[in-house]
């Protein structure tokens, strides 16, 4: 297989330095000097300048001028300042951009008609079949595998998963902070209790979970490599304000723990 551009960095991480350069630059050719300056680099042998500008071109959204200046895309000016608030279509470009790269097309490929492959089995992958060095393959692997989920591409391919064959280190609880007792409590004491719950539960108090779905009508779910919690709101509570409200505490109570 022929030697590639290995991207080291998500596709965030380069959109955003391509909207500093925007920013800094605006409408002007922008010289190797200036993106260094604005890095804070003195050389452009380094990494950090190295793995930026190369996955930013390689995404379409930077190119040569035809001497050694660089500019913007079309297509990098019309993600920056998109023509629409459909934010469906905001992303098509984004994954145009993604699209661009021969590397992430090739990976795309490979894994079309398969399950999302884990950061180990990917970092072998590129270690086998790209050539990327045991030291890099990690990185690379994740930097893509986040690009998918920045995306939004990261579960395309997904298989119904069996939930037997599932790891046995995963943990499945069903929660209800709100009993049936709820209903008759005054607002104060159903704050309590909600409170209670919310400290009392090791999965929510210790991990830091990732935030996966709310549905206002069912239930509040969240997840991490060892736990899946799922609290059930009952139906009754939501054409309750008040109720509703007691149920938003509890949902930002979870999201604090993810801010810490």
């Amino acid at each position: 297989m022929g030697k590639k551009s290995i991207p080291m960095l998500d596709f965030d991480t380069t959109l955003k330095f391509v909207r500093q350069l925007n920013d800094n630059y605006q409408d002007r050719l922008i010289s190797q000097d200036d993106i260094l300056k604005m890095l804070g680099l003195k050389n452009a042998n380094t990494r950090s300048y190295t793995h930026k500008m190369t996955y930013a071109k390689d995404l379409g959204l930077l190119e040569n001028n035809g001497s050694e200046m660089i500019q913007l895309t079309k297509l990098s000016k019309k993600i920056i300042y998109p023509e629409s608030e459909n934010q469906k279509e905001i992303n098509d470009l984004k994954i145009k951009a993604f699209e661009n790269s021969e590397f992430n097309q090739e990976l795309l490929n490979r894994f079309e008609k398969t399950k999302e492959p884990t950061e180990v089995t990917l970092a072998n992958v590129l270690l086998n079949e790209f050539g990327v060095k045991d030291n890099l393959k990690n990185q690379a692997a994740s930097s893509y595998l986040n690009s998918l989920s920045q995306l939004g591409l990261d579960n395309v391919n997904d298989k119904p998963v069996d939930k037997k064959s599932e790891s046995n280190n995963e943990i499945t609880e069903d929660i209800s902070l709100f009993d049936s007792e709820d209903a008759i409590m005054s607002d104060a004491e159903n704050s309590q209790q909600i409170d209670n719950n919310i400290s009392n539960n090791a999965a929510i108090k210790e991990n830091k979970a990732e935030l996966i779905s709310l549905d206002y009508d069912i239930n509040f779910s969240i997840k991490n490599s060892q736990t899946n919690v799922i609290i059930q709101i009952p139906r009754n509570m939501v054409g309750d304000k008040k109720q509703l409200e007691l149920t938003k505490k509890m949902i930002d109570a979870q999201i604090d723990t993810l801010l810490e």
